[in-house]
């Protein structure tokens, strides 16, 4: 096997473990409304800042709707 492939495998198990520690002990439900509550979150921010920036000012964004909610 080629060192990609091994690499390959790494990156493979790596996403398997971390979907698996984002998911265990909750139910389907559970993951369906913490995405819903995501995803009004992000769409407040752009409503907000609809014009964009960089990553930084993102980040900031984000940041301050989290401590105004």
């Amino acid at each position: 096997m080629s060192l990609i492939g091994v690499i390959l495998y790494l990156l493979l198990f790596a996403i398997i473990v971390m979907f698996w520690l984002k998911m265990r002990n909750k139910t389907l439900d559970d993951l369906l409304e913490q995405s819903n509550c995501d995803h009004h979150h992000v769409q407040k921010v752009i409503a907000k800042n609809s014009y964009g920036g960089s990553w930084d000012e993102y980040q900031q964004w984000m940041n301050e709707e989290d401590s105004s909610s």
